[in-house]
């Protein structure tokens, strides 16, 4: 996908407002957090210096309206010789609904580069979320059909097995740069802590749920792109939930490409009874 003109496009030039687009749309009439968050990052960026995302750490504060034009504010707090940081808002009227801290930093001289841990491999069996949602008589959110992400066949019918309760994929940016997938990773890491809480405590995708899970805060570290990546590919991502108690979960979930990790971030969710969802 192209991430620039799918987040950058809804920005006025001076990254003041946006219009909310319907493609956004996650739950009916309200943008999915992750656009809502991407937003907030590409608008740091058009002020910043340094070139190398580092994090975003998000908080939701009320759902933002999709088809509505939304203020974007954004303030540098910090200007150093490494990294400088924005506080970043999307806001309705005087009403905030989407604040941010997001860091960029400048190239180090130290270039050593690790990776211990095992990378992911991709899902052997990807079925589009959107189609399983439509075979359940569910309209799909406008989001969901437009990125068309995949998840597990087996994982969708059997439940969750292992250390990690989701297993999916992401379409990759389809420029080789790191603003792409930051911004790719930030929807990652907001689209699957919610289902991974459902199927973590035994869910399947069809069973009633009796609780419906809703983000609450985002946090996303980026550790750069790969040095080779297929722009026609697809980014794999993980997301595990370690426990879940009085009502709210935390997700923890990486992102991979070409068996790189690019970035891993944490959500937590609040679990609301069906109802009141």
């Amino acid at each position: 996908m192209d991430y620039r003109s799918e987040v950058l496009g809804a920005l006025d030039p001076a990254g003041t407002s946006l219009v909310v687009p319907e493609v956004w749309e996650g739950v009916p009439g309200t943008s999915f957090g992750g656009y809502a968050v991407a937003a907030l990052f590409a608008s740091a960026r058009l002020r910043a210096e340094q070139p190398r995302p580092l994090s975003v750490h998000a908080r939701f504060h009320r759902p933002v309206p999709v088809t509505r034009t939304v203020g974007v504010r954004v303030e540098r707090e910090r200007r150093g010789r490494m990294v400088e940081v924005f506080s970043s808002r999307l806001g309705d009227g005087d009403r905030p609904l989407v604040s941010a801290s997001v860091a960029f930093g400048a190239p180090s001289p130290v270039t050593d580069r690790s990776q211990p841990v095992e990378p992911m491999l991709p899902i052997d069996d990807p079925v589009p979320v959107f189609e399983v949602t439509e075979a359940l008589g569910v309209r799909p959110a406008n989001m969901m059909r437009h990125v068309g992400f995949r998840t597990s066949r087996r994982l969708l019918e059997g439940g969750a097995s292992g250390d990690w309760h989701l297993l999916a994929d992401w379409p990759s940016p389809t420029e080789d740069y790191e603003d792409g997938y930051a911004i790719a990773a930030i929807m990652c890491i907001d689209a699957f802590p919610p289902a991974a809480s459902m199927f973590a405590n035994g869910y399947t995708i069809t069973d009633r749920w009796q609780v419906m899970p809703r983000s609450v805060d985002v946090t996303a570290w980026f550790y750069g792109s790969p040095a080779t990546a297929s722009r026609a590919g697809r980014l794999d991502v993980r997301t595990s939930v370690a426990s879940t108690g009085a009502g709210f979960a935390v997700g923890r979930t990486q992102v991979w490409a070409e068996q790189c990790l690019v970035a891993e971030g944490m959500s937590q969710v609040v679990l609301l009874p069906a109802s009141e969802a």
